[in-house]
């Protein structure tokens, strides 16, 4: 990092402000206070690192980055980006929360047009539009290259599906077990590789049982966190993901660059990255026989399905490079370190 003019400064995180997947209000005030204390706390060391590395502008990944480091950005007035990442529907105190951050922040990085209004809600990202700004996540030119190389291996010729995500209900692989289920029926030889490391043990176990119930183990695997997913992806007749929320998912960038089609729910940035009808299919979050209805349409149609997966290569090709994100990345941070704080 050095060598390519990168200073390092690392700022443990407190153990209280260190958690994951948890309700705001589902521990002891006694709890919240020494969070309050440890938040105050950081701030302060992250305020003392700016004012040290004389730093142009303060970077925070979702909601709670924002919550975590935003204090500092107004003490020390250095300009905030906001990078939204995947959020949850604004309501009660996610809704005002999501307004405080949107309050501390100088620049709003989105993955999609319509991720300001689903975070924000339609009268805050209205009267803020301005602090938006909507840039399509690339991929490293060396992960795109493993893609195409993968794409020359031979497929088996079996009917293969593939779900890539962490196992929780965020991610509603259960609307993809039920339509794969119905599916099994005109296509009996058809199998489903989930693939992602277990976040939530209880979902995991309610997935496993409805695979179980629906004796469907011989045609269900759970391969949990792979290192070849390339390789998985281009063995798979298409990619399926059935989330409730999401920006613009890595894995579906990955599919198109795979010439994988792309099977998933109309939600946050999705309808961005595959066109339904052409480089995949789109479905309601709550929509399974239409899930249902999209695979077993590609698998009966194999002349289709490898024409959707070239058109969301060369579709790739045009929006999620690397080289584009960065260009565009660069242009917000440039701006804001010319402007300072607003």
């Amino acid at each position: 990092m050095a060598q390519e003019g990168a200073h390092v400064r690392v700022v443990p995180l407190p153990e209280h402000l260190d958690t994951y997947d948890k309700k705001l209000l589902d521990y002891s005030l006694a709890d919240k206070i020494r969070s309050l204390r440890a938040l105050i706390h950081y701030n302060r060391k992250i305020w003392k690192v700016a004012e040290d590395c004389e730093v142009d502008g303060i970077w925070a990944r979702g909601t709670r980055g924002v919550l975590q480091v935003g204090l500092s950005a107004w003490w020390s007035q250095t300009p905030l980006v906001w990078d939204i990442g995947v959020e949850h529907h604004p309501r009660g105190v996610v809704w005002m929360l999501h307004g405080l951050s949107l309050f501390l922040s100088d620049k709003v990085v989105t993955q999609g047009e319509e991720q300001p209004a689903i975070v924000c809600g339609h009268i805050l990202s209205t009267i803020c539009s301005s602090r938006f700004q909507a840039i399509h996540p690339g991929l490293a030119g060396t992960r795109i290259t493993k893609l195409r190389k993968a794409t020359l291996q031979a497929n088996d010729g079996k009917k293969q599906l593939i779900t890539v995500a962490s196992i929780h209900p965020r991610k509603n692989q259960m609307m993809t077990l039920q339509a794969f289920a119905r599916v099994c029926r005109d296509h009996p030889s058809a199998q489903l590789s989930l693939v992602g490391p277990v976040k939530n043990q209880e979902y995991f176990r309610t997935l496993r049982d409805f695979v179980q119930r629906n004796r469907l183990s011989d045609r269900v695997h759970f391969l949990g966190w792979r290192d070849d997913v390339p390789s998985l992806l281009a063995k798979s007749d298409a990619l399926v993901l059935s989330s409730h929320r999401e920006g613009v998912p890595h894995v579906v960038r990955e599919a198109m660059f795979a010439e994988v089609p792309v099977i998933a729910t109309a939600v946050g940035g999705v309808p961005e990255a595959v066109r339904d009808g052409e480089t995949g299919f789109l479905v309601p979050p709550d929509g399974v026989d239409q899930l249902g209805e999209c695979i077993d349409y590609l698998l009966s149609h194999p002349e289709e399905q490898e024409q959707m997966g070239k058109r969301g290569f060369q579709l790739a090709q045009q929006r999620f490079s690397r080289e584009a994100w960065l260009s565009e990345y660069r242009e917000v941070l440039s701006n804001l370190s010319r402007n300072g704080r607003r």
